[in-house]
């Protein structure tokens, strides 16, 4: 036997070993039935077309990164690449009309199994919705209907014509719906339109309530005291909409609330008193996002009363709500003198152990803080009258908070959302002590999943076993987000991809 004909041999023979032995185990990525059964199905992905990807202010995560990591989970669960089609629009209308064909073309075939999977874009034609998008994310969940009623800019005719396209919109998805084609809605629903399935994204609420836990976490705000209480200041970006920074503060405040009651946490600006309600949000807010208003706004808030220059109040925790404004105020703050990072803050308190606290695997050393009445019936040799003007209070605490052995100027906590290019290394060097964003991966799985679901016998029991955050009463899921920070950058952003050391500075 000649050499060749031994090498040729010896391949042929792995071949069948490996063939059998794969055919034996299965492959781990790919279900059971859904390698022969998916094959000849299709599914068309419809986005917007994603923000300037060059822009380093504009979150990483984009409609086209997910596109891309759903297509290769797709093909990992045996759809074939051949057919998976992916559709970007500018406008409503283009996805209305690209809809209406794609009903047209597999209506044809009775038997065909098809999925459209489609983040729909918002009707509104507004700068707060591109401000959104541009420093909040793509994914972002849009409270559209409200946006309208409320921009006093946009007249009754714009208002109908967002009507009509929202309509519209359903109409076309729900022809398509009932010509057999499934139908996965992803971050925002359509009104008067059911889908099979809708992925929810981040929305206002979710980005306020993972930074404001974060920061409590962090102040240790459970075990602050009225002798050392805890100086916060809020910036809401009022060119992202009313309504859009009505629901940030809304969840912020309903956190924050209780401690402002007890005299453990206070505004050096004094915009915030015990006394205020989730009707103040206008109070914390700036006219814009930009550098130069955040540095105004800081600037005017953190102002002593002292003569001497640049005293500024101690500041213990700045809400910023996305990495835009963060970067903003960190510049801010380095112009204003203020040194150090917000490691520097409660540094036995990192990161990773709010989150092994939450899940059960450690503890963080806290005690909760008590109520209103509680705490003056335990501490009647201090003052805890609430009634006062917000202007004695903010002058009261921050007398209180000056004379502790914190130093003046040192650098705060600040929170931000999206992880955008320009911010990753300020967060890895501790200035911006915590961001966040939405778990890309698990959001690509998630629509694969549902989508073979639709084009598979695959029961719900194993459609909850393998997506736990799904409600299939509601036909929704709720796609995570996860907190970044220098602790556990590494693990979330460097050995994920979703960044390279390059970008981080490293």
């Amino acid at each position: 036997m000649t050499i060749r004909r031994m090498r040729r041999y010896t391949l042929t023979v792995i071949s069948i070993i490996a063939l059998a032995f794969a055919t034996a185990c299965g492959s781990p990525s790919v279900s059971s039935h859904s390698s022969a059964s998916l094959d000849s199905a299709t599914v068309d992905i419809l986005t917007p077309s994603s923000n300037n990807l060059i822009d380093p202010h504009t979150p990483i995560n984009s409609w086209s990164s997910l596109v891309s990591h759903t297509k290769i989970s797709l093909q990992s669960r045996g759809f074939s690449h051949s057919h998976i089609y992916t559709h970007t629009s500018r406008s409503v209308l283009d996805q209305i009309k690209k809809i209406n064909s794609l009903t047209a073309q597999y209506k044809k075939s009775a038997s065909h199994r098809s999925t459209i999977v489609i983040a729909p874009l918002p009707t509104q034609k507004n700068s707060n919705v591109q401000t959104i998008t541009s420093h909040f994310g793509d994914y972002v969940t849009l409270n559209r209907e409200q946006d309208t009623n409320e921009n006093s800019a946009i007249t009754t005719e714009e208002k109908q014509e967002e009507k009509n396209l929202e309509h519209q919109l359903a109409t076309s998805l729900q022809r398509a719906h009932d010509s057999g084609i499934h139908v996965i809605v992803l971050a925002n629903k359509v009104s008067g339109f059911e889908p099979d399935y809708f992925v929810e994204f981040s929305s206002a609420r979710t980005i306020a309530r993972i930074q404001t836990d974060n920061l409590v976490k962090k102040l240790r705000l459970t075990a602050a005291t009225r002798k050392k209480p805890k100086a916060i200041e809020i910036l809401l970006p009022m060119n992202a909409g009313a309504s859009f920074c009505r629901e940030l503060f809304d969840t912020t405040w309903k956190i924050l609330k209780p401690y402002y009651a007890t005299g453990v946490a206070y505004s050096p600006s004094g915009l915030l008193t015990t006394n205020s309600s989730t009707d103040d949000w206008r109070n914390v807010s700036v006219a814009d996002d930009s550098a130069a208003g955040i540095q105004a706004a800081l600037e005017v808030r953190l102002t002593s009363s002292s003569k001497s220059p640049q005293s500024w109040h101690t500041i213990d925790g700045i809400l910023a709500y996305n990495d835009y404004i963060a970067l903003s105020t960190v510049t801010a703050l380095d112009h204003m003198g203020f040194t150090g990072t917000s490691d520097t803050v409660n540094p036995d308190i990192t990161l990773e152990s709010i989150v092994n606290s939450l899940s059960g695997h450690g503890t963080i050393n806290k005690q909760e803080v008590p109520e209103p009445h509680q705490w003056a019936a335990t501490h009647s040799t201090e003052n805890t009258d609430t009634s006062s003007s917000s202007q004695s209070s903010s002058v009261d605490h921050q007398q209180s908070h000056n004379d502790t052995s914190r130093t003046k100027h040192q650098w705060p906590i600040i929170t931000g959302y999206g992880i955008c290019i320009s911010s990753v290394s300020r967060i890895v060097d501790g200035k911006i002590w915590v961001s966040a964003m939405e778990d890309r991966m698990q959001a690509a799985s998630t629509i694969t999943i549902l989508t073979e679901h639709e084009s598979t016998s695959m029961s719900t029991s194993r459609l909850k076993e393998l997506i736990g955050s799904i409600n299939t009463t509601k036909k929704e899921v709720t796609n995570p987000l996860f907190a970044v920070n220098a602790d556990n950058f590494k693990k979330t952003m460097l050995d994920t991809g979703y960044v390279n050391p390059a970008d981080a500075g490293l």
